[in-house]
């Protein structure tokens, strides 16, 4: 650039701060900044120890006629902050202003008019070093990050109304009406948090005050319910996650809602419902993964299936209710031993049906290790067992069934049809051996039947 080109110079009024156009011959135009003597008066007596002697100026725009384009470098022109003279933000050092009406530059007085056609959200007055409104400090030093220094505003919307951003390098590309978008929503959370921050102020001074001088004449104030704030806070996947309190109080929330929520939105509510189930079900998977790998013995499994007994409710595929774990279902001597007793014990929610559960662990063998014949292999001596054990206490509940219930009182259990449940093993992963396994549990049906430690039901 040549230094010696056309100049002007513009003090203002009030302030003392020098502006200065500068052309070389290539038609490029530079406008810089001296700060009024006040401001380095203030830098010097901040920071006795740096040269501000002398005026200082900085370059915080250029551009070149022909090219409707304007680089600015927003820069603080304040001389009690420690950030004097130099780049306003940490990050972003340059913002770029593409079809707003710089391609003819001629003077300042031109210049300081063409710099109010940037959108709304930008400083617009080269006095204050230009740059962002404070009120979009957030949106600098969230969006500019490692590499990315440099922003480019495009003037225009885009054929789909809005444009599309980019980043380029260290470069992020904002159509105006994407900017413009990001401004109008920072307003919108700004606002909103300065109403909600005013109620909460007010409804403190109050009950301090007042409430607290005459509660009689001022009753306590409560913070005002806002609508949809639930929404914005528990219905927003970007928020953060709630605290314990927070959800505790959703759960409760939720209870005291669930009818009129099944009269008004059952949709909702079976949704509701639905996300419960899966989300409980991936706690529980991985809880069982833990315990295979603990190799868990039987009681262990037992307890897990009774306090989590909806697991149940999926090997059936209708709705259950869990009796309770160890039960008796009869056999006993007249000398008092013999009695037999079930792992656990369900019915069936709408009739009473009882079905009678035996749990064996995941390494449970379900055949034996060598082939009977063929591919065909014979169930194991454990897995056998397992189903004779729950066939003949079905046996016994069945010959049972009337005493037990006149001496537990519980008469809404039925025998109609008896089921037994082996809940054993692991899923075959040979082909030969899986056909075996099904081929003896599918013919159990009418008695019993068991499904692997996995869950899939048979």
């Amino acid at each position: 650039m040549d230094e010696e080109d056309l100049a002007d110079f513009v003090t203002t009024n009030d302030d003392g701060i020098k502006l200065e156009l500068a052309f070389s011959l290539e038609q490029e135009w530079h406008l810089s900044v001296t700060p009024a003597d006040m401001e380095f008066a203030a830098a010097r007596k901040r920071s006795p120890d740096e040269h501000f002697d002398a005026p200082q100026s900085r370059i915080i725009a250029y551009g070149k006629n022909g090219i409707d384009r304007v680089v600015t470098f927003p820069t603080t022109l304040r001389g009690a902050s420690a950030n004097f003279l130099n780049p306003k933000y940490r990050q972003l050092q340059s913002i770029t202003f593409d079809g707003f009406g710089f391609d003819r530059v001629s003077n300042i007085g031109s210049l300081i008019g063409q710099f109010e056609s940037l959108p709304k959200g930008c400083n617009r007055n080269p006095f204050y070093g230009l740059g962002m409104r404070s009120d979009l400090h957030t949106f600098v030093s969230t969006a500019f990050r490692g590499d990315i220094s440099k922003l480019t505003v495009v003037h225009g919307y885009g054929f789909d109304g809005v444009g599309k951003l980019s980043i380029e390098g260290d470069r992020i590309v904002l159509p105006e009406r994407l900017f413009d978008r990001i401004r109008r929503g920072v307003d919108r959370i700004h606002n909103h948090a300065l109403g909600v921050a005013t109620d909460e102020k007010r409804v403190m001074i109050h009950n301090a005050i007042l409430h607290a001088f005459d509660p009689i004449t001022y009753p306590e104030m409560r913070v005002r319910y806002r609508k949809d704030a639930i929404v914005q806070v528990v219905g927003d996947p970007r928020r953060a996650a709630l605290s314990s309190s927070d959800q505790s109080a959703v759960v409760t929330a939720a209870t005291l809602s669930v009818r009129p929520l099944a009269r008004k939105e059952p949709a909702a509510l079976l949704k509701l419902s639905q996300e419960i189930e899966v989300v409980t079900l991936e706690q529980l998977v991985e809880r069982i993964r833990k315990m295979m790998e603990k190799n868990s013995k039987e009681s262990t499994w037992q307890t897990f299936l009774i306090e989590n007994s909806f697991v149940l409710k999926i090997a059936f595929g209708i709705p259950i209710a869990l009796v309770g774990g160890q039960q008796s279902v009869g056999g006993q001597h007249f000398s008092g031993s013999g009695t037999k007793i079930s792992d656990i014990v369900i019915k069936a929610a709408a009739s009473g049906n009882v079905t009678l559960v035996e749990i064996k662990t995941p390494n449970t063998p379900l055949l034996e290790k060598t082939p009977y014949r063929g591919d065909l292999y014979s169930p194991s001596r454990e897995l056998s067992g397992a189903v004779n054990q729950v066939l003949d206490q079905r046996y016994q509940l069945q010959k049972s069934i009337t005493n037990l219930k006149d001496s537990s009182g519980e008469w809404e259990l039925e025998s109609y049809a008896i089921q037994g449940l082996v809940i054993a093993g692991q899923m075959p992963t040979e082909r030969a051996q899986l056909k075996s396994v099904e081929l003896f549990r599918n013919g159990l049906r009418e008695a019993a039947r068991f499904v692997w430690t996995d869950f899939r039901a048979s």
